[in-house]
């Protein structure tokens, strides 16, 4: 038991509270630093060149956007509806690992705090796709960008997505976030194809974008896909 600020706080719920406050702290920050791009983008990367024109390539967006949102917001508001402690509802869903509870703590700890380490990996993102940042589609004012993370793999910011919900699925100690990451993988997959199809279909960044599908082979994993 923690004595806080008057208030007596078991171990268990101590990290709850501090698994939710790393996590308001990363998406909420996360989500700051994407406004103020889309911003920027928008005044200094020019219109859309081109947008999905098939129904499946317009929803697949919200599609991976929506458990991305949604896995967050329902463990914070099981815990902060319920004295900081996970309810019996969001438990059933608990990983089944053989591990005491003093090494679980520890772990999922760990695992909050790589989440926080993911603000980085974001910002190093956005600070190389600087003024051409969309969701899917090119701006007319577009370069193919072969630096920082996107000389690794061509698609970071799905990457960064897919570790944020399996570090989750830790810090939250439940599967549930992984059934997020298999929907957004799925979606991951289709909207890669149609975001590549429509960059080397504009004139300006085609066949740049081409020779930098050679020099950069994996989509998401390095040396696998």
């Amino acid at each position: 038991m923690i004595y806080l600020a008057g208030i007596h706080v078991s171990c268990a719920q101590s990290i709850e509270v501090l698994v939710s406050a790393l996590t308001i702290l990363t998406f909420t920050t996360i989500a700051s630093r994407q406004q103020k791009m889309l911003a920027k983008s928008q005044k200094e990367g020019g219109e859309i060149m081109a947008s999905p024109t098939t129904l499946m390539g317009r929803l697949v967006t919200p599609l991976h956007a929506i458990p991305t949102v949604a896995t967050p917001l329902s463990y914070l508001a099981g815990v902060f509806s319920n004295k900081m402690q996970q309810p019996e509802w969001y438990t059933r869903s608990a990983l089944d690992i053989p591990i005491n509870a003093e090494m679980k703590g520890w772990t999922r700890i760990a695992a909050a705090l790589g989440l926080v380490a993911t603000i980085w990996w974001y910002k190093a993102i956005v600070k190389a796709l600087g003024k051409q940042f969309h969701f899917i589609a090119p701006r007319k004012n577009g370069e193919v960008v072969s630096s920082g993370p996107f000389s690794v793999i061509r698609h970071p910011i799905y990457a960064m997505a897919l570790a944020q919900l399996g570090l989750l699925s830790v810090a939250y100690w439940s599967w549930l976030p992984l059934i997020s990451m298999a929907v957004c993988a799925s979606a991951f997959v289709y909207k890669i194809s149609v975001e590549e199809h429509l960059i080397e279909q504009t004139e300006s960044m085609g066949p740049a974008y081409l020779q930098y599908k050679k020099s950069v082979p994996y989509r998401i994993v390095p040396y696998i896909w």
